[in-house]
């Protein structure tokens, strides 16, 4: 399970560590916190990817804490940077969709209407780091606001700049998604506020999509990569690679100041994978869904003399935990609002776990067609997954089968009973928005044997991964019906209308 080398921790490090009072430090560790956007849980080095090359982040790595359970608490972009300043699920906040989100047509459920902002006067870690002294910028993707009155300001940043439209789309290729403008706006920060603690949040716009990258980088990548192989985009590849370069940038820049021995560097993804950019294998899914492809990702922490080297936890983390998390290590008390998340300032000393019974999502809406709106829950081993549309659950044993391909839902009843009333109760807690029944929905047909007809959706069926072998079928669409003589391995699905 759990492995950690202890730390000798000095009295001068975290405030009430592991439930023991420790007193407070002259000057609390600065804070920079590196947010990855699309990162899947495999693209690193030190993850396991052996076409990316990210030496700057795989030193990080070795040189601090590696988490191999670490979750976003949204499968998409918005959801998970939102629980992140808060330390408040998504769903509590009704900020369940990326911003300004999409709406499918004929749909087997209608989804929610989700927030379009953080509310104003919700405590975030700005606010709260403020409190205790703490000078505050962000450079980057923002998101959680869709107008000025929801700028990083008004949640107590001091600094910001995000030009998405600019740096994200058009940058020149050699600053693609502009790392490099980013990294440096974060480098002349830290060197204007190196005399008193820091809160530093770089949030770039890589790996998201559209992919941009340095020409004769993919020129590199394209040389050897295989087209067999999962991971084999020359141009993803690239664009990941400059901005492992802009990182080592900014860790050197620490360095040369003198301050690696004071701050603690985090390094985190909002969601999993773009399916189709790179593989999350042998995790299943990617962004949108709530496999572990969409959710799970990386996190290192590292803190020089405080974090040993090398290390690895498999401890059940959440992008709800920064907050705490942040505010254990400033050495200030949590605000009295309501927090989902727990500090893993314990488990960066070594002192333990978290204790916590369980983690939840709730996405009720659609991200790609082929995936239906759904809530999970993972308590300890087992994963349970609701899909709203289908009526069905899934269950899955994470530590025997991490690649979510054997559900166990039919085999396990009294388990999904119990992680289906522990979803519930967490639902009600959170005053969770839920799906409605579409009365206007017409299910795809589905043929699954010869001469019949299924009418669960396509989108349901391929999520199960149903297969079957039609011969002279006919098939059945509303008031329409086609003879065909057909020979198939797989599922066949006859989606959308029918004009006539």
């Amino acid at each position: 399970m759990n492995r950690h080398v202890k730390i000798g921790w000095v009295a001068a490090g975290l405030a009430c560590l592991a439930g023991g009072s420790v007193a407070a430090p002259e000057r609390p560790p600065n804070l920079v916190f590196i947010l990855m956007d699309d990162l899947g849980i495999r693209d690193l080095g030190c993850y396991g990817s052996t076409f990316h090359r990210t030496p700057h982040i795989d030193r990080l790595c070795a040189e601090g804490l590696k988490f191999t359970q670490a979750y976003a608490a949204g499968p998409i972009c918005s959801p998970t940077r939102a629980s992140i300043l808060t330390g408040r699920y998504p769903a509590r906040l009704r900020l369940t969709d990326f911003i300004p989100g999409r709406v499918f047509a004929d749909t087997e459920v209608t989804c929610p209407v989700p927030a379009k902002s953080i509310p104003l006067k919700t405590p975030s870690i700005t606010s709260e780091l403020k409190r205790a002294g703490y000078a505050s910028a962000i450079f980057g993707k923002w998101h959680v606001g869709n107008s000025p009155k929801f700028n990083p300001a008004a949640y107590g940043f001091d600094e910001s700049f995000d030009d998405g439209p600019g740096l994200n789309k058009e940058s020149p290729p050699e600053d693609p998604k502009g790392v490099f403008t980013l990294t440096g706006k974060a480098i002349d920060f830290i060197g204007r506020h190196n005399d008193r603690p820091f809160f530093l949040f770089l949030s770039h716009y890589a790996v998201h999509n559209p992919v941009a990258c340095n020409p004769a980088l993919r020129d590199e990548y394209a040389a050897r990569a295989d087209p067999a192989a999962g991971q084999n985009h020359p141009g993803y590849a690239a664009m990941l690679d400059d901005t492992d370069r802009s990182i080592g940038q900014l860790l050197a820049t620490i360095k040369e100041l003198g301050l690696e021995e004071n701050t603690v560097v985090l390094f985190f993804s909002d969601n999993g994978a773009l399916e189709g950019n790179t593989s999350c294998a042998p995790f299943r899914g990617g962004k949108g869904s709530l496999y572990e492809g969409g959710v799970r990702v990386p996190l290192i922490v590292r803190w020089p003399g405080r974090i040993p080297p090398g290390g690895v936890t498999d401890e059940i983390v959440s992008s709800v935990d920064f907050l705490p998390t942040f505010l254990e290590l400033a050495g200030t008390a949590p605000p009295p609002s309501v927090l989902d998340g727990k500090s893993f300032a314990p488990v960066l000393a070594g002192k333990g776990g978290m204790g916590r019974e369980a983690i939840f999502w709730h996405f009720p809406h659609y991200y790609q067609r082929e995936y239906l709106p759904c809530s999970a829950v993972r308590a300890g081993r087992y994963k349970l997954i609701h899909l709203y549309g289908a009526g069905r659950d899934e269950l899955y044993d994470l530590e025997a089968d991490a690649s979510e391909l054997h559900d166990l839902a039919a085999t396990m009843p009294e388990k999904v009973a119990e992680l289906s009333a522990l979803l519930a109760k967490w639902k009600a807690s959170v005053n969770a928005q839920e799906v409605a029944a579409n009365p206007a929905y017409v299910p795809d047909v589905v043929v699954s044997g010869e001469g019949s007809v299924a009418t669960e959706s396509a989108a349901s069926f391929r999520s199960a991964g149903a297969q079957a072998i039609v011969l002279g079928a006919w098939l059945k669409h509303g008031k329409y019906v086609a003879n065909a003589e057909i020979a198939l391995t797989g599922t066949m699905a006859l989606g959308g209308s029918l004009a006539g």
